[in-house]
């Protein structure tokens, strides 16, 4: 009899099952749905990155473009006689990207401290909105000074 059970236990317990394989495949699909999700999100936060990355360069392109001009030549885009421009008077222009897609707005700001002279710097504000998927929208807003090196 108990060559029997020994016999009986052997046989059943020769291989897997069929209940047993299922709840592996079951625990392996599990971690493959929990792994493509990871991937996906690190996708779409590279992607993010990758945008990041293009706008910061674009931007320091704008500002360097600003920086390799004379100054000169910089206050004349305020159309006016030099003395004649005002403390905080501004001229705003917008600047479209070939990379990123988006366009960029470049507002310039005088800043003068005495009435009868020629502003001793010029503000850079450059802002840029970006939509992101279908709902968001990052704005993003960079400023730099240019003066009049002497």
């Amino acid at each position: 009899m108990a060559q029997l059970v020994r016999k009986y236990h052997t046989k059943f317990e020769a291989g897997f099952g069929l209940i047993e394989l299922l709840v592996a495949f079951v625990i392996v699909a599990i971690v493959i749905a929990g792994a493509s999700r990871l991937f996906i999100n690190i996708m779409f936060a590279n992607g993010s990155v990758r945008d990041n990355a293009i706008i910061i360069a674009e931007v320091q392109e704008i500002v360097d473009g600003y920086r390799g001009m004379p100054y000169i030549q910089i206050l004349d885009l305020f159309g006016s006689g030099y003395v004649a421009i005002e403390n905080g008077q501004t001229v705003t222009t917008n600047v479209p990207s070939e990379n990123s897609g988006v366009a960029y707005t470049v507002k310039l700001t005088a800043v003068k401290s005495m009435a009868e002279s020629v502003p001793e710097a010029i503000q850079i504000d450059v802002a840029v909105n970006q939509s992101r998927w279908k709902f968001s929208t990052l704005e993003y807003s960079f400023a730099t000074l240019i003066s009049q090196v002497s």
